[in-house]
């Protein structure tokens, strides 16, 4: 059986590209949305802290998020994030139960 599942990006962007994280995210997302598999992508960032930018994304499948990722990495895409972070992504990859 093949599970829906949702992926969590916790991430700690650099004081200094805070605002760039932010442009970096309404180019790429589009994208992101399209990729065969993908249901939804939102980004969110803390009140509290600024620099705290939560990136979730809902998948058809495990299968179709490892492919996206796959791609990611190679447009060079996940590098050009990580530059921009103080340090490497907290993925955590949930089994979607409802979506209600």
């Amino acid at each position: 059986m093949i599970m829906e599942i949702m992926v969590k990006f916790e991430l700690s962007a650099q004081e200094n590209h805070i605002e760039n994280i932010k442009v970096f995210f309404e180019k790429i997302l589009q994208d992101t949305r399209d990729f065969d598999g993908c249901t939804g992508a939102q980004v969110s960032r803390s009140e509290q802290n600024p620099d705290k930018i939560v990136l979730i994304e809902y998948w058809e499948s495990d299968t179709h998020f490892q492919k996206y990722l796959d791609w990611r990495k190679q447009t060079g895409d996940f590098n050009t994030l990580g530059s921009m972070l103080t340090t490497d992504p907290d993925i955590q990859i949930f089994e979607l139960i409802t979506t209600a």
